[in-house]
C-alpha cells in the first residue's frame, strides 16, 4: 500500500518572498513542517517567508528542508513564479473590472469538486483527470464570468485557462458550444492578450449558443405537451374513443399543462430578452422577421409581472425558513402559467423565426455588430444575496476528506439519489435546505435524505440541488457517479425532448375512466404530476450536464 503523501510546493513571489503550498493525502504534516520552519500563513492558505536578503533566504530554505524531513514531507521547487501573482497580473490587463483569487485543493479529493463547475472538455479537462492540481487561480469580472487558471502540467512554463459556470449546461463533451480551453504563455501581458482576443470572444459565442439552445429545448418541451393537450381538447375523447364526459377534466388538464409549461417558460423569460436584444433582422437575409421579433418582445413584456412574482416568492422563501408543500408550489406554477399562456402561444408560433434570427446574431457576427443593443424588456432576477466563498480552502475539515464540505450527494442502490449533511450543519437547517430541493429524510438514517420521484430526471435534479447549495455559499461534493470523468461509464444524457415524448406516449396509451378494461384513473395519470420545483433555483430539464 503506497505511503500517503505530504508535499510542499515551493515558489517565489516578488511581493511575498518564499511561498510554500502544502498538499497531499497527509497535507497536515506538510502544514506542520512549514509552520515549524517559521513561515507565516495567509488567509488564502499559502505560507510565506519574506526575502529581506540572501542570508534570510538561505536560512528560511534550510529550516524548511530540515522540518520537512522531520515531518516526512517532500519539497518540490517550482520553476514558475507564484500563481497568485500571475493571476493578478493577467486580471489587471483584461478589459473591464477583473480580480483573481488563489484557491488551494490540499487534499486530492478536493480537486474533484471542480468537475461540476468546469465548462470545458479539452486540455484543461485532461489536466484535471491525469494530474494533481493542488492550486489554481480563479479570475472573475463584474458580470459574473469566472475563468480557471492552472499551471500547465508536464511543462516548465505556460498555463491553461478555461471557463467555469454556475449555470446548468449540457455535457461539455457532447455540446458543440462548449468553449475550448487555451494554452497561455508565461508572460502575463502576452497571456492577457490571448485571453482578450481569443478566449473571451469564443466564450461569449459559447454563452450565446448555450442560452439559445436552452430556450429552444424549453419551447420544444412546451410545444409537445401543448400539442397533446390540443389534440385531446379538439377530439373531446380519450385515446380509446370514450368521450371525456366532463368539462372539469379539460380544466384540470389545462392547469397541469400550465404548471409544467411555466417551469419551461422561465428559461425563455430568463434568456430570451438578451437573445432578442442581439437580433438585427435588417442585417440578415430575413428583414421581414422584424414584426415577429416585436411580438416576441411584447410577449415577454406582458409576462414581466408573473416573472417578478415568481422571483420575489423564491427570494422571500430564502429569507424566511419556510418550506412550501408540493401542492402549493403546483398551484403557484399553474396560476402563473395560465397568466402567461398568451405569451407562451406567441413564442410557440414564432419559435422558428426567433431561432434563425438568434443564430445569425451570434456575438462577433455581422448582425451583432450592426447596431447598438436595444433596452431589455424583461429583467433577470438578482443573484442570491449570500456571497459564494472560494470553492475550496486549506481550512477544510480533516476528519473525512471524502465528505468534502457541508453536503455530499451520492447514488444509493436502495434509496436512489442521497444527500448527506455534515454534522456541523444544524439538523433543522439541513432539513430546511434539502426538503426545499425535493429531498426527504430517510427513516432511521439521521442526516441523510433521498430524492423524491427519482425516476423523474433524478441525476439532473440532484446536480441542480448541489448547484443551488453552492450558490448559497456551502461546500458541496458530488460523487463520481453524478459527474462524468474519462475512464468511467458515461451516464446517459437526459434529454428534455425524450421526456416530452414519453409523456405524450403515456397520455396516448391511457384509457378513459369509463373503460371496463382498466381500473379508474385520476387525472394525474393522463398527465403525470411534476414534483415540486426546487425553491433555490430553476428546476429545468435541459438535458444532462454538470452543475456547480
Amino acid at each position: 500500500m503506497p505511503t500517503p503523501s505530504a508535499e510542499i510546493t515551493l515558489t517565489t513571489s516578488r511581493a511575498l518572498g518564499l511561498v510554500a503550498i502544502a498538499s497531499g493525502e497527509e497535507y497536515q504534516r506538510a502544514h506542520r513542517a512549514v509552520k515549524d520552519a517559521g513561515f507565516r500563513r495567509l488567509s488564502n492558505g499559502v505560507f510565506v517567508s519574506p526575502l529581506a536578503d540572501a542570508w534570510s533566504a538561505r536560512y528560511a530554505a534550510s529550516s524548511l528542508v530540515h522540518h520537512a524531513h522531520e515531518h516526512g514531507a517532500t519539497i518540490t521547487p517550482s520553476p514558475r513564479p507564484y500563481l497568485g501573482d500571475i493571476g493578478t497580473e493577467i486580471a489587471a490587463r483584461l478589459p473591464g473590472a477583473w480580480s483573481a483569487q488563489l484557491e488551494i485543493y490540499s487534499h486530492p479529493v478536493w480537486q474533484e469538486d471542480l468537475w461540476p463547475a468546469l465548462w470545458e472538455a479539452g486540455d484543461l479537462y485532461r489536466a484535471l483527470v491525469e494530474h494533481r492540481i493542488p492550486f489554481a487561480s480563479v479570475l472573475k469580472n463584474d458580470t459574473g464570468t469566472e475563468l480557471l487558471l492552472v499551471e500547465r502540467p508536464g511543462h516548465r512554463s505556460g498555463y491553461l485557462l478555461g471557463a467555469l459556470t454556475e449555470q446548468e449546461k449540457e455535457d461539455p463533451h457532447d455540446d458543440p458550444a462548449t468553449p475550448p480551453s487555451i494554452v497561455l504563455p508565461a508572460d502575463p501581458e502576452l497571456a492577457a492578450h490571448a485571453v482578450t482576443h481569443t478566449f473571451l470572444p469564443a466564450y461569449r459565442r459559447a454563452l450565446h449558443h448555450r442560452d439559445l439552445n436552452t430556450v429552444l429545448r424549453s419551447l420544444e418541451r412546451i410545444r409537445e405537451e401543448h400539442q397533446t393537450l390540443q389534440a385531446v381538447k379538439d377530439s373531446g375523447r380519450y385515446s380509446d374513443g370514450v368521450p371525456l364526459g366532463d368539462s372539469r377534466v379539460i380544466a384540470g388538464m389545462e392547469r397541469d399543462f400550465a404548471d409544467r409549461a411555466w417551469l419551461s417558460f422561465t428559461d425563455v423569460l430568463d434568456h430570451g430578452p438578451l437573445l432578442l436584444a442581439r437580433c438585427r433582422p435588417t442585417a440578415t437575409p430575413w428583414p421581414q422577421d422584424a414584426a415577429a421579433l416585436t411580438r416576441l418582445r411584447e410577449a415577454l413584456a406582458h409576462s414581466q409581472d408573473a416573472w417578478n412574482e415568481w422571483n420575489d416568492t423564491r427570494r422571500d422563501l430564502y429569507a424566511i425558513p419556510r418550506t412550501v408543500p408540493a401542492h402549493e408550489w403546483s398551484q403557484i406554477r399553474g396560476r402563473l402559467g395560465l397568466a402567461v399562456l398568451p405569451a407562451i402561444e406567441t413564442w410557440l408560433a414564432y419559435g422558428d423565426t426567433f431561432e434563425r434570427q438568434a443564430r445569425a446574431a451570434v456575438p462577433g457576427g455581422p448582425a451583432a455588430l450592426s447596431a447598438s443593443s436595444p433596452r431589455l424588456l424583461t429583467t433577470r432576477p438578482a443573484p442570491p444575496p449570500t456571497p459564494r466563498p472560494p470553492r475550496r480552502t486549506a481550512e477544510r475539515t480533516d476528519k473525512d476528506p471524502s465528505l468534502s464540505g457541508h453536503f455530499r450527494f451520492t447514488s444509493h442502490p436502495e434509496h436512489g439519489y442521497v444527500a448527506e449533511a455534515d454534522p456541523r450543519i444544524p439538523g433543522h437547517l439541513a432539513d430546511w435546505l434539502l426538503t426545499r430541493e425535493q429531498f426527504e429524510p430517510i427513516p432511521g438514517a439521521s442526516g441523510r435524505y433521498r430524492l423524491t420521484h427519482t425516476h423523474h430526471d433524478g441525476p439532473r435534479r440532484t446536480r441542480q440541488a448541489a448547484q443551488d447549495l453552492r450558490r448559497l455559499g456551502y461546500q458541496v461534493h458530488t460523487a463520481a457517479t453524478l459527474t462524468r470523468t474519462p475512464g468511467s461509464p458515461q451516464p446517459g444524457v437526459n434529454n428534455g425532448l425524450l421526456e416530452g415524448r414519453a409523456r405524450i406516449a403515456q397520455a396516448a396509451a391511457t384509457r378513459s375512466p369509463q373503460s371496463p378494461a382498466a381500473p379508474a384513473t385520476s387525472l394525474p395519470e393522463v398527465m403525470p404530476q411534476t414534483a415540486a420545483v426546487a425553491v433555490g433555483g430553476r428546476a429545468r430539464a435541459t438535458g444532462g450536464g454538470q452543475g456547480r
